[in-house]
Parts: structure tokens; C-alpha cells; sequence
């Protein structure tokens, strides 16, 4: 039956040998010499604007967009993967044990008496057996194996690498009009449109038409749950469905224009300008 020291030994031996290894990852890119691959235009943004006229309680709005593109370029580049690798000090232990057992195996090779029971014959003289020895420092030789194998195994494992791979990187040039428009706007044709009045309170949905153009009909009737305004002009919240950006636009509220001038009341709103245009007479 082993004895328990030597179980616990074995078992500490296996767990040294599969030490953990902290990874740490760093990549990095270098120039590298190679002609740059231009691939054309690609659509990196887009901006709205919108041109409104209210005519008592219908706003008629129209749309337009104006897509910004840019020049794609492949740059060939150098990508350099640096893998920096840890043992958190388990291959010094196992140096270390290694050292040790390898000591007392190499103590009992070399004084068996040390490790063997003595013994006394008929003739009463003292005798040592030295199978016992032999056997100690057999266990301890084969731990003491097993750690420098470990030990080696762990100094492979956690030896750093650095990896280098041709690559390409993409690059944008500055953003400009796509070249098909030439600086042009185009209708924002056949999308949704929403447009919300008193912080969203009123939602009114439309949708524009092959010409960008749609029309909206704001209630004449004021609803009894939302807050009045101050005064006959109120901000709205001109939104495309699936765009982030909106657009904001100045309407009158329907019961005051009864008691102001009749005539349509138009503007101008861009999403390249934040600032409100209008509402202004013809």
C-alpha cells in the first residue's frame, strides 16, 4: 500500500505540471512597403432637409437627402500580435521541488543507512537492509523527473511569442458628397415619417411620396390631457422612421390662426445646421 506523504507528493507533482498561464494579447500595426488599393466611394453618412408650409391645419413638408460618401483605401500593413504569457511563479516552484527531491533521492542512493531499518542478527551484530532506500530514492528520483519535466513543460508554455501577418487596413478619406449627386440633394422618397408635437404628447404618422413630399393634419381641437402652450407658435419633432437624426420645425396651433395673419406660413430646417428657419412669411 503507498504510503500517504508519496500520494500527496504524486498529486502535487501533476498539479505543479499543469501550472495556469495568464495570456495577455497586444496587437499592433506597422507600415509596410506595397501599393494602396483604392476601392471607390462608400456611404458613410447622410443629412436631411425639409421644406414645410402650414396652411391653417394642414403642414405640407418636403424632403430631401443628401448622402455623404468617402474614398475607401486599402493601406498594406504590418499586424504584429504580441502574446506575453505568466506562469505566476509555479515554474520556480517546480525548479525548486525538483531540487529538492532530486537531494533526497540522490542522499539515499548514496547513504542507504540513512533510509533503511536496522537490523540485528543471531550473532547480535546490526545490519541495515538497504531495499528500503533504494525504494525511497526511486520515489523521490521519479518525482524529481516528474517536476523537471514539469518545470520544462510550464517554461515552453509560458515563453512570450510575437506573430507577424500582412494585412491591409482600411482607410476613409474626408467626407464629401457621393459623386453621382455631384453636391445635389434627392427626394426622400417612400418613408415613414412622424411628426410630434408637446414633447411626443401628439403623434401624427405620414409617409412621403416619390417626390419626398408628404402632409400632416394637426387637430384642431386641443387634447384636455396635454398642457396648453403659451403662444400661438409651437416646436415639433419632424422624425424618419429608421434614422437617428430628426428634424425640427416651427407650426402655428390651429385655433390661434383664426386671429392672425391668413397667409401660409413657411420654412427651412437642416440637419447640417441645428438652428430652427422659420416659420416666415412669403
Amino acid at each position: 500500500m503507498r504510503p500517504a506523504w508519496l500520494s500527496l507528493s504524486l498529486s502535487a507533482s501533476l498539479a505543479i505540471a499543469c501550472a495556469p498561464i495568464d495570456v495577455t494579447t497586444k496587437h499592433s500595426l506597422q507600415p509596410r512597403p506595397g501599393p494602396t488599393l483604392e476601392l471607390g466611394e462608400q456611404l458613410v453618412d447622410r443629412h436631411f432637409a425639409v421644406d414645410w408650409v402650414q396652411m391653417g391645419s394642414r403642414v405640407l413638408v418636403e424632403l430631401h437627402e443628401q448622402p455623404e460618401c468617402a474614398t475607401v483605401s486599402h493601406v498594406p500593413v504590418m499586424r504584429i500580435e504580441a502574446i506575453e504569457r505568466k506562469a505566476r511563479g509555479f515554474i520556480a516552484w517546480d525548479f525548486a521541488l525538483f531540487g529538492v527531491t532530486g537531494g533526497l533521492a540522490a542522499l539515499a542512493f548514496a547513504r542507504p543507512q540513512a533510509f533503511s531499518p536496522r537490523l540485528i542478527d543471531s550473532e547480535g551484530r546490526t545490519t541495515f537492509d538497504p531495499n528500503t532506500a533504494y525504494v525511497v530514492g526511486g520515489v523521490f528520483a521519479s518525482i524529481a523527473a516528474l517536476l523537471l519535466t514539469a518545470g520544462i513543460v510550464n517554461s515552453i508554455k509560458a515563453t512570450d511569442e510575437t506573430r507577424y501577418a500582412a494585412a491591409y487596413q482600411l482607410e476613409l478619406g474626408p467626407e464629401q458628397a457621393c459623386s453621382d449627386l455631384a453636391g445635389r440633394e434627392r427626394p426622400l422618397a417612400d418613408r415613414e415619417l412622424v411628426l410630434s408635437l408637446a414633447g411626443q404628447a401628439i403623434v401624427i404618422p405620414g409617409r412621403s411620396d416619390e417626390l419626398g413630399r408628404a402632409r400632416f393634419e394637426l387637430p384642431v381641437a386641443w387634447p384636455a390631457d396635454v398642457e396648453l402652450p403659451d403662444g400661438p407658435k409651437l416646436s415639433a419633432r419632424l422624425a424618419i422612421v429608421g434614422e437617428i437624426r430628426t428634424l425640427e420645425i416651427e407650426v402655428r396651433v390651429p385655433w390661434w390662426i383664426a386671429t392672425m395673419d391668413a397667409t401660409a406660413s413657411t420654412g427651412h430646417a437642416d440637419t447640417r445646421e441645428p438652428a430652427l428657419e422659420g416659420p416666415r412669411q412669403p
